[in-house]
């Protein structure tokens, strides 16, 4: 599979998230860093390139379920 780009990072996240939260994404050493942003607030959001990878490629349940998860926890860091 091809890497994966700032794009397909951004859009992602952005299908989990909506679109009242602004995104923005860098690649540093190997792991994703997405800072979400909603009314001045912003959390970030961590994902291991082969994370992403593995995701897109095989997009298992468990994969599915991990991805959310750690969405959610950087949701909670704009309340």
């Amino acid at each position: 599979m091809a890497a994966v780009n700032r794009e397909q990072i951004i859009r992602l996240v952005a299908e989990k998230v909506g679109p009242s939260v602004t995104l923005e994404a860098k690649l540093e050493k190997g792991t994703w860093r997405v800072t979400l942003t909603k009314e001045g607030k912003s959390s970030l959001l961590e994902l291991k390139r082969s994370f992403i990878e593995d995701y897109l490629e095989k997009g298992e349940y468990q994969q599915e379920m991990a991805f959310e998860m750690r969405i959610n926890k950087a949701l909670k860091g704009l309340q």
